[in-house]
């Protein structure tokens, strides 16, 4: 046996030095380096039929400590033709909200060359394909630039105004569907609160890839969706 368990273990030796993002710290693993980890130990019975790469993303912020504010924000990935475990692909680390154009900006980078270009895989390049983002209503409000899920004018799907009956309420049956054009050419501005880093991602749906948060909507119970 090695006399290091690291050996034995296949660690990994890559250090990945964190940036400064905000008041935090981000380390970006990449989409390409981390299917490769993760494709290696796969079976040939498994790898043999795959002609695509299609994939969902998550983040969201996660409070480490009841008496700090530092919160952890990953980015997670996972493969859905090969029903992989959740992949990890960045995550920061801070005393406040990430910032969202650098937190980002290497993730979104990556994406747009691996839609052009394709992802390497058993030594060809096959589609790659962004599937869907999904997150709870505040962390997708952040990423998206739109108002607070409890704002007016904050429904993703449609461009209706919320009415207070109680609570925020959208009573609205009969309101103009937002689109991946309309969203981009901000036709409903109240909507939004600036132009967001994942518009340069051209060929995804900024509000169909975007669905209701399953976990929040129906598991938990919680109205943040």
């Amino acid at each position: 046996l090695p006399k290091d368990p690291r050996t034995l273990l296949g660690t990994n030796r890559i250090i990945h030095q964190p940036v400064s993002c905000g008041s935090g710290k981000y380390v970006y693993l990449g989409i390409q380096s981390t299917f490769n980890d993760y494709a290696a130990i796969l079976n040939e019975d498994t790898t043999s039929c795959v002609t695509s790469i299609k994939v969902g993303i998550n983040t969201d912020g996660l409070l480490l400590f009841r008496s700090s504010t530092v919160t952890f924000w990953p980015i997670l990935m996972k493969l859905l033709d090969i029903n992989s475990t959740i992949l990890l692909i960045g995550i920061y680390c801070g005393s406040e909200k990430t910032v969202v154009e650098i937190f980002l900006s290497e993730f979104v980078r990556e994406v747009q060359s691996l839609q052009n270009s394709g992802i390497q895989f058993s030594g060809k390049k096959i589609p790659f394909i962004l599937s869907f983002i999904i997150c709870d209503a505040p962390a997708k409000s952040l990423i998206k630039s739109t108002e607070h899920h409890n704002d007016y004018f904050s429904w993703h799907y449609c461009e209706v105004e919320d009415q207070y009956l109680n609570t925020i309420s959208f009573p609205q049956t009969d309101a103009l569907r937002r689109s991946n054009s309309s969203f981009r050419t901000k036709r409903n501005p109240e909507h939004h609160t600036g132009t967001s880093i994942l518009e340069q991602l051209e060929f995804s749906d900024l509000v169909d890839c975007m669905p209701l948060d399953y976990m929040h909507l129906m598991c938990l119970g919680n109205p943040n969706i």
